[in-house]
């Protein structure tokens, strides 16, 4: 007998820019929660319990659609959302969702828990030579939020504006597409994301420019041009070092201003 396996139960979805007006559940989980008709739903997280109003309606091939529109802003609020977090959600069953919140360095997002003031009876400190003992503390490192960098500097404003994003969703690539693809999770196994928020990042990139814009005059010093073959050499060399040069040092620029905080 065939074994049955487990319908999915998780997903998760990138904050990206207008994701405070309203949520758009994956194509897939939306097909799995199709019988469902109630129109709220409720989400779960460390800090409460939400009600949402569930929007639906028919998108192109991709059937019947849901969104979490009224009550979602109210979580983004209390959750202090901004592009580049992203939410995983698990299925409880209904139209109820347990949400976790972790930002840009994919680590899980920490919120202040309120505790209740107790009386502490004043207690006279130990009498001798003891010492209590030293406990370190070690400010932790803010995270560089390299997509709520590109949000602040309006990149995603001015692409449009100059018509490269028209022209990328001709081709088919359009934000959605890039979420529904996970090319982000692909990016940040490859470490593509990793690097991009890594210090480090924007003098290797520069000294790799100044090694490629330096190869090209090498090349046509100590090649000799003895044969068509050679000069075909320095032409190739000299071109892919001025491209690559230039390219290398436009994105340690861009790196660096990414990382620049406020």
């Amino acid at each position: 007998m065939a074994e049955k396996l487990a319908a999915s139960r998780h997903f998760f979805k990138v904050m990206i820019p207008g994701f405070q007006q309203k949520l758009k559940l994956p194509p897939g989980f939306c097909e799995k929660l199709k019988e469902e008709k109630s129109r709220e739903a409720i989400v779960r997280s460390r800090k409460g319990t939400w009600k949402m109003k569930v929007c639906r309606n028919v998108e192109g091939g991709n059937g019947m659609m849901m969104s979490l529109e009224e009550g979602w802003g109210a979580f983004v609020c209390a959750h202090g959302l901004s592009v580049g977090d992203f939410l995983v959600f698990e299925h409880t069953g209904r139209l109820h969702f347990n949400a976790l919140v972790f930002d840009p360095s994919a680590c899980e997002k920490e919120f202040l828990v309120e505790f209740k003031k107790e009386d502490h009876h004043h207690q006279e400190p130990p009498q001798g030579n003891t010492k209590s003992p030293r406990v370190g503390y070690s400010a932790p490192t803010q995270p560089v939020k390299l997509l709520t960098r590109v949000e602040q500097l309006r990149l995603l404003s001015k692409a449009e504006k100059a018509g490269l994003l028209s022209a990328a969703e001709k081709f088919g690539l359009s934000l959605s597409t890039i979420e529904r693809l996970g090319l982000l999770s692909k990016a940040e196994e490859l470490g593509v994301l990793s690097a991009a928020t890594d210090p480090g990042t924007p003098s290797a990139l520069l000294s790799l420019s100044l090694f490629l814009l330096a190869l090209g005059p090498a090349s046509v010093f100590l090649v000799p041009e003895d044969y068509p073959w050679e000069i075909g050499l320095q032409v190739v060399v000299a071109l892919l070092s001025v491209v690559g040069g230039s390219a290398a040092f436009a994105a340690s620029n861009l790196v660096s201003t990414l990382q620049k905080s406020n």
